[in-house]
């Protein structure tokens, strides 16, 4: 029937899509990249490919703090495989910002110093490998979650400047592969066009369980609630970049839960858009 044909012509366009993606994706990279603004930016860390893909996917995940971003999308990436066995790197750019607050402190800068912070975020050395961080060469992931960088760290990431240099980081390590992005403004600022988009919640209450359960703070939970209530001000009141719920995303209120739930919610989406 005549009203069918709109539906068939995009069924055919997806197939031809998926064949397209099979037939270019053939080759894989490593997730090593080395970022260093000051020296042009980035540099892979011993890939190589004949082809490189022309079309690659980015899943875009923003939330508060402890509402499980990173927890998600380093599963997604661990675990989901797309058409023609393609695989997702995974990027944490609250890391990249947290790197730079360690930074800040090693080196006595003052974080209220915005062109100090510009200015060390310009000639910083940072290797982002493998969802790990390296700071002039040493994995500093086991330092970034101490109190004293949760309490800097936005802001740190509230410098504008700052933020144009790390989120021109994050774009160019997905230029040629399909990634799994989490922050704050993934889906607004970094990403707007991602394949998919998503905002992951839950209440104050419940982040500040999560994170007084992984025992990396010598804080009480309710200081920690107070702490996150606070960032979540910071975070949504930035001048750029600010947290906020985009048009066009999934909205996910994870508060009652399981990890397992959410994750398959997403997969699903995900699986849809791939």
């Amino acid at each position: 029937k005549i009203e069918m044909i709109p539906l068939y012509i995009a069924l055919l366009n997806r197939i031809i899509k998926k064949i397209t993606l099979y037939m270019e994706a053939t080759m894989t990279f490593d997730t090593g990249w080395h970022v260093n603004p000051l020296a042009g930016g980035l540099r892979g860390l011993g890939g190589s490919a004949i082809m490189s893909r022309k079309h690659f996917m980015v899943v875009a995940i923003d939330g508060p703090a402890g509402s499980g971003k990173s927890t998600i999308a380093e599963m997604l990436a661990r675990q989901l495989t797309l058409d023609g066995g393609r695989h997702f790197i995974y990027i944490n750019s609250g890391n990249l910002y947290r790197a730079l607050t360690l930074a800040c402190i090693q080196r006595g800068i003052d974080i209220q110093d915005e062109e100090a912070v510009a200015g060390l975020a310009r000639t910083i050395n940072l290797e982002y490998n493998d969802g790990a961080v390296f700071l002039d060469g040493e994995n500093v992931n086991s330092m970034l979650r101490s109190d004293k960088i949760d309490s800097a760290v936005s802001r740190v990431s509230a410098n504008i400047p700052a933020r144009h240099i790390i989120n021109t980081m994050i774009q160019k390590i997905t230029t040629d592969r399909d990634a799994i992005v989490e922050g704050r403004d993934m889906t607004t600022i970094v990403f707007p066009d991602a394949e998919a988009r998503f905002y992951l919640d839950a209440s104050a209450e419940a982040r500040a369980r999560r994170r007084y359960g992984q025992g990396t703070s010598k804080l009480s939970i309710e200081e920690i609630l107070s702490a996150i209530e606070e960032r979540d001000k910071t975070d949504k009141n930035k001048p750029e970049g600010s947290l906020k719920i985009a048009d066009g995303v999934m909205y996910i209120d994870s508060s009652h839960l399981t990890i397992k739930q959410v994750y398959e919610k997403l997969e699903e989406i995900i699986r849809l858009k791939g």
